[in-house]
């Protein structure tokens, strides 16, 4: 039994219950914990590193991590040790419409944080498909993606600023820094593994869009900026627990008017990657024209005031209505990925017609 928990605020469940469904997260895996705490705050969640910290000394097998939503595919919150769970009291979600960021603690879930966002017209892009489920702690120890990522990054691309806890019970606060402000020990030691370290990584990583395998040393210095962030989001815990004030950029997302549709629609004819057929808008639906420069994040908006039915009237053959779903399902966007998916089945339909 852990000792020094006197100032612990929070509760400690061992019973059978807890304990079983903590067991188990979306992987095939099964490791039962000694008990679950539920912190209130961060010094409740320093308490219990300092405690665990302390309890190794005599029992080395001793371990302790981190649950919100329970949604990874790999066992990353499982323990025999000790979990914490944050989502019972640490979920506290700050929106600045302003900034357009958002200010969390790490056991809100993405859905409580996307429906905060939409109240601005605002959204947090990652967008993993785990969403209506997972926990945005999570989403940080797993550098977490969706299909928005394609445009807006991965959940390390929209990262400010995290507060983690160390092994020793230190707060640290983690932001980007010019490199002329590194002056803090650790982050001179971290500086010399990138200059001794980064190319090398950088090469065997490429040129992908994503990489969540392994710590990214590779990306804690980008021109003059120095960070920490790409080392501790995708890290699972790791390094650190991830606790509050977590910053995020957020973006807009565009809610125009009717007034606005038809200078779109208007602006499309002119650039002549649409046509009018008396009341209908019809795309041009070919790959090369959609990536044109017409604002794709206007796409889903345009593209749901064309009426499908009359759409694929014009097209008698067969393989003319395969072509134009073809090119539709060949632009890589996440706005056209959601008209696919929104209205597959009727595309279907008339495509086999």
């Amino acid at each position: 039994m852990l000792k020094n928990l006197e100032t612990f605020k929070g509760e400690l469940d061992q019973s059978d219950i807890a304990c079983e469904e903590h067991s188990k997260d979306a992987s095939v895996f099964m490791v039962r914990p000694q008990g679950v705490f539920y912190p209130k705050d961060t010094e409740d969640i320093v308490t219990v590193v300092r405690a665990v910290s302390d309890e190794k000394k005599s029992d080395p097998d001793v371990s302790l991590s981190v649950r919100a939503g329970g949604t990874c595919m790999t066992g990353g919150s499982l323990c025999t040790g000790y979990i914490l769970n944050l989502t019972r009291h640490m979920n506290h979600i700050d929106i600045d419409p302003v900034a357009q960021t958002a200010t969390v603690e790490m056991g809100a879930y993405f859905r409580d944080i996307e429906s905060r966002a939409e109240e601005h017209g605002l959204m947090f892009a990652p967008y993993p498909s785990s969403r209506s489920l997972c926990g945005i702690g999570g989403m940080i120890g797993n550098n977490a993606s969706g299909e928005k990522s394609i445009r807006y990054g991965a959940t390390s691309d929209n990262v400010l600023e995290l507060e983690v806890v160390l092994a020793d019970g230190s707060i640290v606060h983690i932001a980007p820094k010019n490199i002329s402000e590194v002056n803090d020990e650790k982050e001179i030691e971290l500086l010399n593994l990138y200059y001794s370290q980064g190319d090398a990584l950088r090469n065997a990583i490429g040129h992908v869009p994503k990489a969540s395998s392994g710590y990214r040393l590779d990306r804690v210095l980008s021109g003059d900026t120095f960070s920490a962030l790409p080392l501790f989001v995708g890290a699972q815990g790791t390094l650190g627990i991830v606790t509050k004030d977590e910053r995020k950029k957020i973006a807009e997302i565009l809610k125009i008017t009717e007034h606005q549709m038809s200078d779109v629609l208007d602006s499309l004819h002119q650039k002549d990657l649409i046509y009018k057929d008396k009341d209908v808008y019809i795309f041009k639906l070919t790959k090369d024209e959609l990536k044109r420069d017409i604002g794709l994040s206007l796409l889903y908006e345009a593209v749901t005031k064309i009426d499908l039915e009359k759409l694929f009237a014009l097209f008698q053959d067969h393989k003319q209505r395969q072509q134009i779903y073809n090119n539709l399902a060949e632009v890589r966007h996440p706005v056209v990925f959601d008209f696919l998916n929104n209205e597959a089945d009727k595309l279907l339909t008339y495509v086999k017609k």
